[in-house]
Order: C-alpha cells, then structure tokens, then sequence
C-alpha cells in the first residue's frame, strides 16, 4: 500500500509539473511574457579582476617555521611548534580578533602572560617575561638584565631546561645550560660566536 500511495504521489507530482510547464509555454507565447532588450542602450559588463591568492606568502612561512628546531627533535616536536605558530598566525590576521568573544580571548591570554620591566638603581634594566604556549604544553620564563637566563618547562616530555648566557663581548657569549628530564640531568658550558 505505501508503494502505491508514493508511486500515486509521484504521478501526481508529474503531472502537476506538466501542466504547469504547458501552462507558462501558452503564457509566454501571448504577449504577457515578452521581453525586449535594446542592445544599442545596454552598458558593458564590467567584472572585477580576480587575482590568484598567494597560498604560501613569505609573510606566513616566516611566522610560522619554527627558528630554534634542534637537532635530535622528533617530527612532532616540530610539528607542534607549527601549529602552534600556525594558529598565533591566523589569531593575527583574522577579522575573529575584533569581536567580543575575540577580545575575551585576547584579555585571557593577556593574563596568562605576566610581563614585567623595572629599572634599578644602577641604570640597569630587569625585564621578566613569563608565557604558556598551550599548543606546544610549554612555559616560558626569560629575564634580561645583568645578564640573560632563561628557563623552559615542557609538560609532554616533562623536561626543564634553564640557560644563562653572559655576554664577554659584542658578539661572543658564554652559555652556562642545564635540562633536567624524568631519566637524566645533562649540564653544558658552551662559547657562543655570532658571525
């Protein structure tokens, strides 16, 4: 019975489409449904230029390739970093940023960022900055001041690094590292060159 009842639907449906199509070719062929263009008075069509967009512009390959991949870091590693510089890269450049919940965001992750700068009595500049980068289950403190330390904590291989580097001159410094990890603690005393 439900076959009957869709296929009567269905004969119903065309043949209600035929008579109306019948209807409007009639129509059409009396002079209700005439249309009449004057070429002479009709204006060129002017369409905008469509330019290719840059898929990978030198803007976004230099925000988003990390600068300090190590060697020995797995792919992951890298690619974490990617992303995460992938999505501070769109946050940047989207319209997203200017609405209220954009803004939220911005005032979150201004408060997850402590930055601080005090001048001492001995003309001598302390700038502290502490940051997470949730992509990458990184924390970052970095001071500068008498001299330039740094400590990073990453959550996914559990492992701080700590840096101190003293510069000796205009462009050499001595780097005093430690990385702590869940299976050994490596300490390093490096000179570094700047070319």
């Amino acid at each position: 019975m439900i076959a009957s009842y869709s296929g009567m639907k269905t004969i119903l449906s065309f043949k209600s489409t035929f008579i109306l199509c019948l209807y409007l070719s009639v129509l059409c062929k009396t002079s209700l449904c005439r249309a009449e263009v004057d070429v002479n008075l009709t204006q060129k069509l002017n369409l905008p230029e469509v330019q290719e967009a840059e898929i990978l512009s030198k803007s976004f390959t230099d925000r988003v390739l990390p600068k300090d991949v190590q060697q020995g870091e797995s792919g992951n590693v890298v690619l974490s970093k990617m992303a995460d510089n992938t999505v501070a890269y769109w946050w940047d450049t989207t319209p997203l940023r200017q609405t209220a919940l954009g803004r939220a965001a911005d005032n979150i992750e201004k408060k997850a960022r402590l930055k601080g700068e005090i001048q001492g009595s001995n003309q001598v500049t302390h700038f502290f900055d502490l940051k997470v980068l949730v992509m990458q289950a990184l924390a970052r403190f970095e001071y500068r001041g008498w001299f330039h330390a740094g400590i990073n904590y990453d959550a996914r291989a559990v492992a701080t690094e700590a840096e101190i580097v003293q510069p000796l001159s205009k462009d050499k410094d001595l780097v005093v590292s430690q990385v702590f990890n869940q299976t050994e603690s490596t300490s390093r005393l490096s000179f570094k060159f700047n070319w």
